[in-house]
């Protein structure tokens, strides 16, 4: 089966080869890391429908373009657009093409069966054109309901693990959650400053 990549080489290769096509990723990660680099790196590897929420249109075009991702449509769409017409802001998504969703957070606040049904709307629609959606997840208080219902319908659930020191940041990624594969049973540790880097040492002390 022709895998998906998941714009970060090593993933790809501790996932057998990257994501089964139709594939919905929840990226759970704290607002203040650099988690957007994750997206970016998504959204290069293959041609993007970018849904932005809560940054503007222009931010994250801007960042796209610095990064060299050349084939993205960049959309400004707020929780109630979404939630209205999941269908209709999704229509032009292409066949092997992927959805970023960015940020999930003010859909998880919406009433529990609307945000959770776009989430339902994206999958389909990825499944139905064998792409991949990530739906960017930012850690916030309160939305413990809207956000297991996001994680239990995405396929892969990526948790980011930010700590520092006053020598060092450090960034280790886990997957948790694999529906088509396994889960992996230890972090992949990486810098985030203005592109990912992985560190391959394999130091997850």
């Amino acid at each position: 089966m022709t895998r998906l990549s998941t714009g970060v080489p090593i993933l790809d290769r501790r996932l057998d080869g990257g994501l089964v096509p139709g594939s919905t990723v929840a990226l759970v990660a704290p607002p203040e890391s650099q988690s957007e680099l994750l997206a970016t790196a998504f959204a290069a590897a293959g041609p993007t429908l970018y849904l932005t929420t809560l940054r503007p249109e222009r931010s994250v075009r801007e960042s796209l373009t610095a990064a060299g991702v050349e084939d993205a449509t960049v959309r400004r769409c707020d929780a109630e657009m979404l939630a209205t017409d999941p269908a209709g802001v999704l229509r032009d998504l292409p066949t092997g093409g992927r959805v970023v969703l960015d940020a999930m957070n003010p859909l998880e606040r919406m009433g529990r069966r609307r945000g959770s049904a776009v989430v339902s709307a994206v999958s389909e629609a990825v499944a139905a054109e064998d792409g991949a959606a990530l739906l960017h997840c930012l850690e916030e208080p309160g939305l413990d309901d809207g956000r297991v219902r996001t994680l239990a319908i995405a396929d892969v659930v990526c948790s980011l693990e930010l700590s520092h020191t006053s020598l060092s940041i450090d960034n280790r990624l886990h997957v948790t959650k694999y529906r088509n594969g396994a889960a992996l049973t230890e972090p992949i540790k990486g810098k985030l400053a203005d592109a990912v880097e992985v560190d391959t040492s394999r130091d997850i002390a």
